[in-house]
């Protein structure tokens, strides 16, 4: 069943890298939603609230592109090289 969001929510679905387009801005999300639609609503100029369905995940702040969950963390975005991060198949 598709998550649906109030009519004044901004809708939008993350990509299979884990992010968004914020007008010109990549914001990272969560890989974990991939290909899923969170919603944002504007709580201040410039400062939305960031949800899954029901589900709060924290604040996005246009100034800096990132969103801040309730710890004061930002979602980061996990680069690099990976070696030795896999496990060995059996």
């Amino acid at each position: 069943m598709p998550i649906t969001y109030p009519g004044h929510y901004e809708v939008r679905r993350v990509s299979r890298n884990g992010g968004i387009r914020w007008g010109s801005c990549w914001v990272n999300v969560s890989h974990v939603l991939a290909e899923l639609d969170v919603g944002f609503e504007e709580i201040d100029d410039g400062l939305w609230e960031v949800y899954f369905g029901p589900v709060w995940l924290g604040r996005l702040h246009e100034t800096t592109g990132r969103i801040i969950d309730h710890l004061g963390r930002a979602a980061r975005r996990k680069g690099g090289n990976h070696k030795g991060k896999v496990l060995p198949i059996s």
